[in-house]
């Protein structure tokens, strides 16, 4: 039990150093954007988090000293933008919570329901033939000290920024901590679909929409495997939701974002190319009005 609580407690320290680069990095005005604002800078923090893992783990410099180092400057990170995270703890309580209907409330116990469920699931040891696949490479970069391609599998060619978080939570931790943080990600994605809808569709269709989310079978049934899949879909679901920020703005920062939210995507899983292609074609379609 206490292994699951400090690798819980891990896991916010994580989301916090997420957070802490994404208001250093990101314009005010786009991180000052509610709900959508707060997942765009932990989505910039996941990509960086990513690009120093690869980097230190392809030159073997990926030690747990290395991994620890990267989170305490990251703490440190997040002393800076601390007032930028207080605001955010409270916004983010009051959207979810203040001044709620009694429908409103039993969406909020329906989500936390899903997830809770989630992280059970999350919480049970890799079955099947997970170390033979989804943490394979994660498995691998571990005992060798650095990341190298292995002598029995062709998916050290497809795109892994997904191995990347799993590589860090293994060597700093091991089980549970990649399932932990698949549930994080997980957390994620109900947490971008939530936002995209109630920028349509108003709070509620957010509320809605993350109570669909998070009890969607497959959604819930993902959670036993520590791999890619709600990176993915976070990040398609952040880059939709920019690109309609785009759209509506006419602000070109918006549309930066969608395209590297694109490229996020992609770089979990070569499925994202598809979203990569939207991304695209809406920027030519929103270019050519603007000209117009």
């Amino acid at each position: 039990m206490m292994g699951i609580l400090v690798a819980l407690g891990v896991a916010i320290w994580i989301v916090i150093v997420w957070l802490a680069v994404g208001f250093t990095v990101l314009p005010a005005r786009v991180t000052a954007e509610r709900p959508l604002g707060p997942l765009l800078a932990a989505a910039a923090g996941v990509w960086a988090m990513q690009a120093a893992v690869l980097v230190l783990g392809s030159l073997g410099w990926m030690r747990p000293a290395t991994g620890w180092t990267l989170l305490v400057l990251g703490a440190g990170l997040a002393l800076r933008v601390r007032n930028d995270l207080g605001s955010l703890a409270t916004a983010g309580w009051r959207w979810v919570v203040g001044r709620s209907q009694p429908a409103e409330i039993a969406l909020i116990l329906v989500t936390g329901a899903g997830l809770a469920a989630s992280l059970v699931l999350s919480l049970i040891p890799p079955i099947g033939n997970m170390h033979g696949y989804q943490l394979a490479l994660p498995d691998w970069y571990v005992r060798m000290g650095r990341i190298e391609p292995p002598p029995y599998t062709e998916c050290f060619y497809f795109t892994q920024a997904g191995e990347m978080i799993v590589y860090l939570g293994l060597l700093l931790f091991g089980e549970p901590f990649p399932g932990v943080m698949n549930w994080v990600l997980e957390i994620g994605l109900v947490g971008a679909s939530a936002a995209a809808a109630s920028g349509i569709g108003g709070r509620r269709a957010g509320l809605w929409t993350a109570a669909f989310v998070s009890t969607f079978p497959l959604v819930v049934r993902l959670a036993l495997q520590s791999y890619v899949d709600y990176g993915l879909a976070a990040s398609v679901v952040l880059a939709g939701a920019a690109g309609w920020r785009a759209r509506a703005t006419g602000d070109g920062a918006w549309a930066v974002l969608a395209g590297g939210l694109a490229g996020l995507a992609i770089s979990f899983k070569y499925t994202g190319l598809m979203m990569a292609g939207i991304v695209v074609i809406d920027s030519r379609g929103r270019i050519e009005v603007f000209n117009a």
